[in-house]
């Protein structure tokens, strides 16, 4: 009996002081809640302008990786342009070469025709 007595206590009597412990517990919990729910909206503002300020972040990244990426077609365009050029350059040049071969063979033809005309006496007395 005096082990239920010490644990429960007498019925006649007060309430032991566990009864004001709950008091005071749900009064402490009731003041976490209104400080909470007072912190609240400064929180969300923040975590809110926190979070569009990385968004934002992440569409500028977004852009700019599309802007690199055009960047990089827009270089592989202007290699290609560059390769072109280079083969008209190399096809002018050839075809430069093979005038000035022509000019060299039409100067040797006219040589040849000058001489005749140059060679003492009649051609036909040459032999």
């Amino acid at each position: 009996m005096e082990r239920f007595l010490a644990a429960h206590g007498r019925y006649d009597t007060r309430p032991r002081a566990r009864v004001s412990q709950v008091a005071r517990i749900e009064l402490e919990l009731s003041t976490l809640r209104e400080s909470v729910a007072a912190l609240q909206p400064a929180v969300d503002g923040t975590v809110a302008r926190e979070r569009d300020g990385l968004r934002a972040k992440v569409v500028d990244l977004e852009e700019a990786l599309t802007r690199a990426h055009m960047a990089v077609e827009l270089q592989r365009d202007a290699d290609a342009e560059r390769a072109r050029v280079i083969e008209h350059l190399l096809m002018a040049m050839t075809a430069s070469e093979r005038a000035d071969a022509l000019r060299r063979q039409a100067a040797t033809v006219l040589e040849e025709a000058l001489a005749g005309f140059t060679r003492p006496g009649h051609p036909g007395e040459m032999s």
